[in-house]
């Protein structure tokens, strides 16, 4: 019996109907929704009346300013405080001269203090500072009678090493412990898929906090190795690390002012009398790249591991560092998101030929199978077996054409993460667009998005297929408007993937001709 290829071609596009009368794109939207649901862990109870919410504010109006700054960052030091900290290779806006500043104005800063013998060294006052040649700031002051302490501000690309050395003049030990306080507010909320909020490094494992968790219950954490704290935007992070000492209590509250704090307390050490102890810690302000970050990481371990990648981190890692690699080639975001979308599209164009040969082998067969569901209409089991052995017997798979729609869910879901969080992303221009990791201001994308799958439907029609379902006719438009409000980015992914798609449906229906 000779093969009809335009059928075999419109039994596959009848299969893939079939499969969107099903669960369509949000039935899986559901599964995976209902999978992280699952396997997401528990919310931590936590104390919600912590030592840190209740600090109140400290008169810092007569201590003087000083600047530091490195070749990536210039920050304010006053007294024991850091604020102020711009990032001189990111504007706040594209074209005007403002750098993006972290921890701006006095209610925002992070403090590197200590206690000796349970009293707080904080004398602001009567610190005496001096910046050197080098660009580091050196102050010096007597937190008790008999106790000296120096302090080195150390600028180094987004990281500020301290430096403190101890000296006990006294006769008898001291117990000295650091601690660490950050103070900001809510800034930006989380966007899908973007959690902003509280991260800390507990014994080695990543926590993070939403701004909003932390505002509903304080968390407490115990760390018995190097950790940090800090908070996470989008695109930047404060991270602050009393890495010198081991043991830890970490604690995020949201104030009565409603600002946050993050506060980290180390196990106090014993300093001998007539002895020096050097203790370090460090703060880290800049962008979360995964390069930046990573050199961060001689200084404070751990910091590399800070970047949320999302549920499928096997492919947005590669995603973003294959997107980084082309706009080395090609100096446009635009432009290397069109050549990602075509390797990815060729990654799959062996699964995708598959799939569709498969579909029209099952054409082929269709006579067999229609006589043995009539045969055994009334047996259920022996239908099922007839029906594996026949497809065993002419070697197909029904599910195969399944294998492009699965595929597709973390490959988008990864996709979307890794516009999202490509720092360089930000402010890309394309054509009209300004930005690509904004939507498009004048939705020409999503209205071509939606033009391109009218056109998938219309190449299926053309097959002879009725596409049928009332939601496949109006898909494109609610497509359209879901995708007005994402990234540019995604959806001109999306839109040149259509294209694509189109262009190998073409290809596989004249190859079967």
């Amino acid at each position: 019996m000779a093969v009809d290829n335009t059928n075999g071609f419109a039994e596959f596009s009848r299969m893939r109907s079939a499969q969107n009368k099903g669960l369509g794109f949000w039935g899986w939207m559901a599964i995976v929704l209902c999978v992280y649901i699952i396997f997401m862990p528990a919310k931590k109870q936590d104390v919600t009346d912590t030592q840190i919410a209740q600090v109140e504010k400290v008169d810092m109006s007569s201590v003087p300013r000083q600047t530091i700054s490195s070749d990536k960052i210039a920050a304010t030091i006053q007294g024991f405080r850091i604020s102020g900290i711009n990032l001189d290779d990111y504007k706040e806006k594209k074209g005007e001269m403002d750098n993006v500043e972290l921890l701006s104005g006095d209610d925002e800063f992070v403090e590197i203090g200590m206690t000796i013998d349970g009293k707080p060294s904080m004398q602001p006052k009567a610190v005496t500072e001096k910046v050197g040649k080098d660009g580091v700031l050196t102050m010096s002051w007597s937190p008790v009678p008999g106790v000296f302490v120096r302090r080195r501000f150390v600028p180094q690309a987004y990281t500020i090493s301290i430096f403190d050395e101890i000296r006990n003049g006294k006769n008898k030990e001291i117990s000295v412990s650091q601690n660490v306080r950050l103070v900001r507010n809510m800034g930006e909320k989380n966007r899908v898929a973007v959690k902003t909020g509280g991260i800390s490094n507990v014994g080695g494992s990543i926590k993070r906090d939403t701004f909003e968790s932390i505002g509903k219950n304080s968390v407490t954490y115990s760390a018995d190795k190097e950790s940090f704290i800090g908070f996470s935007d989008q695109y930047w992070e404060v991270i602050a690390a009393p890495y010198g000492l081991k043991k830890n209590t970490i604690n995020m509250a949201q104030r009565s002012d409603k600002m946050f704090v993050a506060d980290a307390v180390t196990e106090p050490i014993k300093i001998l009398a007539d002895h020096t102890v050097t203790i370090n810690s460090a703060v880290f302000a800049g962008p979360k790249t995964q390069k930046v970050l990573l050199d961060a990481s001689k200084i404070i371990p751990g910091i590399d591991r800070t970047i949320d990648y999302g549920w499928f981190v096997f492919l947005t890692r590669p995603f973003l560092w294959t997107l980084n690699q082309l706009h080395n080639l090609i100096p446009n975001y635009g432009i290397a998101i069109i050549l990602l979308t075509l390797l990815i599209r060729g990654f799959m164009w062996p699964l995708s030929k598959k799939s569709y040969e498969s579909a029209a082998k099952m054409q082929k067969i269709q006579p067999e199978v229609r006589m043995i569901q009539q045969r055994y209409a009334s047996d259920k089991t022996r239908l099922q077996q007839e029906m594996m052995m026949l497809y065993k017997r002419h070697k197909v798979n029904p599910f195969s054409s399944l294998g492009v729609m699965i595929l597709q869910i973390p490959i988008f879901f990864a996709l979307y993460k890794t516009l999202l969080i490509a720092v360089p992303l930000r402010q890309a221009e394309f054509l009209w667009l300004s930005d690509l990791s904004v939507m498009d201001p004048y939705f020409i994308l999503p209205i071509l998005m939606a033009v391109t799958m009218r056109m998938q439907n219309r190449i299926n029609r053309k097959s002879g297929v009725d596409v049928g379902a009332k939601f496949m006719k109006y898909m494109p438009i609610i497509f359209a408007v879901l995708f007005a409000w994402m990234p540019s980015g995604l959806v001109l992914y999306w839109t040149v993937s259509n294209l694509v798609g189109v262009l190998q449906m073409k290809i596989m229906q004249k190859d079967k001709k």
